[in-house]
């Protein structure tokens, strides 16, 4: 209510100070309700009979111009929060409108608020003339799993004014300090745009679309007075304002490239499903691991790892058994699957066998208890590392398409975590059979160890069909491998990532081959001499000119940070050792929109998490692997591996495309 009142006093205080008035006026406009439930108010959003009548008015009375900041929030579908009030009518026109034509898997995000506004202040404008000016969420304006929405707003507005704002505090690297700070402060990470809607009822075609960017490295201060000053779309102060050029809907600020269309898929759509005739590159390809709740099957020991599985299992269990659903952060995150097994009374027990080693992030292993009934989403790989790594294998992992950062890719020989490289794609050089045989019976290779016998098939990740194009292509015979590494040279290509930069943000890669045999040589090397660095980073040897300082006696690290972040010529490893003289050139080795370097230092630090009070204590990983200097070795080897990488990624031949 305390809104409520706020909101009318100034509205009367506004009236009667430009008014000059005496007496006073009330205002008669304003209702307490959910806006979004406007036209199905009941009597319990109301507080009385005026408030109802006003209600009942407001619902008759044509709207022709709505202004807002609508609030911007997905709730977590976790079964310990409280779920979305449900707004059927206004959902249901977000599905018949905005994902119709939806491309993406991720449609919770259509159901944001600022999204849900967007829908409500259209249908209440209806078929009238009007204008909605809203300050809200600026995702929408470059996310690929909005371009349905971009496409609906083509087709029911005549023009569209958008001023992007920037501020999106959740990347990292170069695009999180171009996006500046935001416009709110603390108040938002997201980026926040302006955005004018224009209805004409007798316009055809589909609507201009005016862009201004606010620009690059910006503080608060500044986008407010670039803001004030500015003052209207239409003013000669507005920063440059550009009619968007669209080639296809939806596609406001991207510009995809004609001959990308022509060059072999990487892969087919469906994900886990395996192809042999497939006319892409790759015959199966999955997504890297989400499980949902990192801190209680990641960590860096094996003793403490099983000690917080036998804490949640045992109170997944007792839950079990009471036949009740308690939420207890600091012993279990319930998800749908867990959900589904404790409604189907399943009993869960603790295996061993089932820890392996895993990639988290980048250059970052990890324990992870690899079970189907803790792990939201396991993914196929028990069909690229069967058994626990009995049988060898690699993958090419590459960051999703819908990634807020620049494209990424690196090889692994493990299983990866999902957000590894963002929303990670995995694309193996082998995949097994899952009918395992034993006794003649089908078993899942979590139930085999290494010491059992049983027999599968090999299947190869690369297709015939890209290997029938290449041999046709140069006139000679090719093993598979040479084609995979051919494909991680490629994906490191300076030219092939600033050429087709839009076009691997709205799909896959493809890939094209070079046009010359010595050139497809060249990027064989360069892939294999890629993986040996990638895959061996822990035991590349330190450059000689970089100087290890301090007393070595403790080895514990608690937080890298570097003794000059404008600089990062030295790193303080700990409060006795810092790393001095580390070029800045390995830094240009990016991941995921930070440097590899960086990675490595912000994952191995004492992390501890706030809803479950888990801890994650890096220096476990050197007792694990029983080496004390691990950790000071793998931030050496990593500056290595970079500087190395950047070397081999110059020198590849240019591409003619």
């Amino acid at each position: 209510l305390l809104a409520y009142y706020i909101a009318t006093i100034n509205i009367e205080n506004t009236y009667h100070d430009i008014m000059n008035a005496v007496d006073y006026t009330p205002f008669e406009g304003i209702c307490f309700t959910d806006t979004f439930q406007l036209n199905k108010s009941t009597s319990d959003t109301m507080i009385d009979s005026i408030n109802r009548d006003r209600l009942r008015q407001h619902a008759k009375t044509p709207i022709t111009v709505i202004i807002g900041n609508p609030p911007y929030s997905i709730h977590a579908a976790n079964t310990s929060q409280s779920k979305d009030i449900k707004y059927e009518d206004l959902d249901s026109n977000i599905r018949k409108y905005y994902i119709k034509d939806s491309s993406t898997s991720n449609i919770k995000s259509m159901y944001d608020s600022y999204i849900r506004a967007f829908r409500w202040a259209t249908d209440k404008i209806g078929e009238n003339n009007g204008i909605i000016g809203f300050v809200s969420n600026g995702a929408w304006i470059k996310s690929i799993s909005n371009s349905s929405l971009r496409k609906c707003l083509e087709e029911e507005f005549s023009k569209i004014y958008i001023f992007d704002l920037r501020g999106d505090l959740r990347t990292t690297g170069i695009k999180f300090q171009k996006e500046g700070r935001n416009v709110f402060d603390d108040g938002s990470r997201t980026p926040i745009s302006i955005t004018i809607f224009v209805k004409q009822k007798n316009y055809n075609g589909r609507a201009k679309i005016f862009y201004s960017d606010i620009g690059d490295y910006l503080k608060t201060r500044e986008k407010l007075e670039k803001i004030k000053n500015a003052q209207s779309f239409l003013a000669d102060s507005m920063p440059a304002l550009n009619l968007l050029k669209i080639r296809k809907p939806g596609n406001w600020l991207i510009s995809e490239s004609d001959s990308f269309k022509d060059f072999v898929p990487l892969a087919h759509s469906k994900t886990s499903t395996y192809d042999p005739l497939t006319k892409s590159v790759f015959t199966i390809f999955t997504l890297g691991v989400s499980t949902s709740r990192d801190m209680w099957v990641y960590g860096y020991s094996n003793f403490i790892l099983e000690s917080k599985l036998n804490t949640t299992i045992d109170y997944y269990n007792e839950q079990r058994a009471l036949g009740s659903l308690l939420p207890n952060p600091t012993k279990i995150t319930w998800t749908r699957e867990l959900v589904r097994l404790h409604k189907g009374n399943k009993k869960m027990t603790f295996d061993n066998n089932l820890i392996q080693r895993a990639y988290y992030r980048p250059f970052n292993k990890v324990l992870l208890y690899y079970s189907r009934q803790l792990i939201e989403c396991p993914r196929c790989f028990n069909n690229i590392f069967p058994c626990n790594n009995y049988d060898k294998n690699l993958i090419i992992a590459i960051s999703g398409h819908a990634s807020k950062n620049d494209f990424s890719v690196l090889m692994f020989d493990n299983i990866i975590d999902f957000q590894n490289l963002s929303n990670t794609r995995c694309f193996p050089l082998y995949f097994y059979d899952d009918t395992m045989i034993r006794g003649g019976y089908k078993i899942s290779p979590d139930l085999l160890s290494d010491n059992q016998s049983y027999s599968q098939n090999r299947r190869d990740g690369i297709s015939d069909s890209f290997l029938r194009q290449v041999e046709f292509k140069y006139g000679n015979k090719f093993d598979k491998e040479d084609l995979f590494y051919y494909i991680y040279a490629l994906l490191h290509s300076k030219d092939y990532r600033k050429t087709f930069v839009d076009d691997l943000k709205l799909s896959l890669p493809k890939i094209p081959l070079v046009n010359s045999m010595n050139d497809f040589s060249a990027f064989v090397k360069a892939g294999r001499d890629l993986a040996y660095l990638h895959l061996n980073y822990e035991n590349i040897p330190h450059l000689n000119y970089i100087d290890v300082v301090g007393n070595l006696e403790n080895l514990e690290v608690s937080k890298m940070t570097f003794l000059d972040k404008n600089k990062k010529d030295v790193i303080l490893y700990n409060n006795d050792i810092r790393i001095e003289n580390v070029p800045i050139i390995a830094y240009k080795y990016m991941l995921n929109g930070k440097s590899a370097i960086e990675h490595v230092m912000d994952q191995y630090q004492i992390k501890t998490d706030k809803i479950n009070c888990l801890t994650n204590n890096p220096n476990d990983w050197c007792d694990y692997v029983k080496n004390p200097k691990y950790l000071l070795n793998l931030i050496l080897s990593v500056i290595s591996v970079s500087v190395k990488t950047i070397e081999i990624v110059e020198a590849l031949p240019k591409l003619d495309q």
